[in-house]
């Protein structure tokens, strides 16, 4: 089993064609390649879940941003 892939770099304002490339791949590669695919989707899918930094930046921003308190900003000028 083999698979070819015509590539072309295009620049979008003049719509010119920068360059063109062929590329193959055979059996192993294209089983290994698909495998490297499949583990970033998993990986990506998997920190898209579990990103905690969202909640950690509304905590922080929170914090820092409250006034009224002594460990607070204090108000503006009045």
């Amino acid at each position: 089993m083999s698979s070819h892939r015509l590539e072309a770099t295009l620049d979008l304002r003049s719509r010119n064609e920068l360059r063109k490339e062929t590329a193959s791949a055979h059996g192993f590669e294209m089983r290994f390649n698909v495998g490297i695919l499949v583990q970033c989707v998993a990986k990506q899918i998997t920190n898209t879940l579990s990103d905690k930094s969202f909640d950690d930046a509304g905590r922080t921003s929170q914090r820092l941003l409250a006034t009224g308190s002594k460990t607070m900003l204090p108000h503006g000028p009045s």
